[in-house]
């Protein structure tokens, strides 16, 4: 009887470290997990728009800044503080002016300053040009941002009905190895029966009383189950012995 209690024990053992080692998977290996992907799009997005942002203001703040100074060498007057001060205000709502757009601004104001008309048309259709290019990339980044929050919305929706089945077929696994665990300690099985059976048989002759306090204990089924296992264990010990 103590082998048949070591190897119960083992199986409890067994089965809890099954339950818990599949848990620990079920959670740690990912299965509620799957947003990974879709966080690095939405990361990306975001520094693609935050990007195209920062130098299309860049951009504009180069010029407002040229402006200012053009304005600085006009006669005192009101229109010249009036833009003085908004010239002041545009830039405060802007980046530090992208140092490249400072040169071409410069070089626009010298082109005007000068009465060079066609070198100043020129410059100012290759920034406008210019422009419309910055423009086209800052509304494919915000086309682009608005696309990964959609997808996260979406996922988020199908991640909550995927996430409340796959916790629900968990529960449903731990509540069948709890009840496997339970059947193990607390209930006897029809080998362990047939086990006890044999002692009794051995040492006398049917009827039995503790045998028959046993099958009174026991249903048709489990009794059908002992008998067999009885049958099989006084086989096998024949043909070992």
């Amino acid at each position: 009887m103590k082998s048949t209690r070591a190897s119960a024990a083992l199986i409890v053992l067994l089965a809890v470290a099954l339950l818990g080692g599949g848990s620990f998977a079920a959670i740690k290996g990912g299965w509620f997990d799957g947003a990974s992907k879709r966080a690095k799009t939405s990361a990306a997005t975001t520094t693609a728009l935050v990007t195209a942002q920062t130098d299309s203001g860049a951009s504009a703040a180069a010029y407002v800044a040229t402006m200012g100074g053009v304005i600085g060498t006009l006669p005192e007057s009101k229109e010249k503080a009036f833009l003085g001060q908004a010239g002041t205000i545009a830039l405060s709502y802007l980046p530090a002016p992208d140092p490249k757009k400072l040169l071409e601004a410069e070089k626009l104001k010298v082109a005007y300053l000068t009465g060079q008309l066609e070198l100043a048309n020129t410059l100012t259709a290759n920034a406008l040009r210019d422009s419309q290019t910055a423009n086209e990339r800052l509304a494919r980044a915000i086309s682009a941002k608005r696309a990964s929050d959609l997808a996260l919305e979406e996922a988020a929706a199908e991640a909550r009905g995927a996430n409340s089945e796959k916790f629900l077929f968990l529960c449903l696994a731990i509540a069948a190895g709890a009840l496997y665990l339970w059947t193990k300690a607390s209930h006897i099985s029809p080998l362990t029966l047939s086990s006890v059976v044999n002692d009794l048989r051995s040492g006398a002759k049917e009827p039995n009383p503790a045998i028959a306090a046993l099958d009174s204990a026991t249903t048709p089924f489990q009794q059908m189950n002992v008998r067999a296992m009885a049958w099989a264990r006084d086989k096998l010990s024949k043909l070992t012995s």
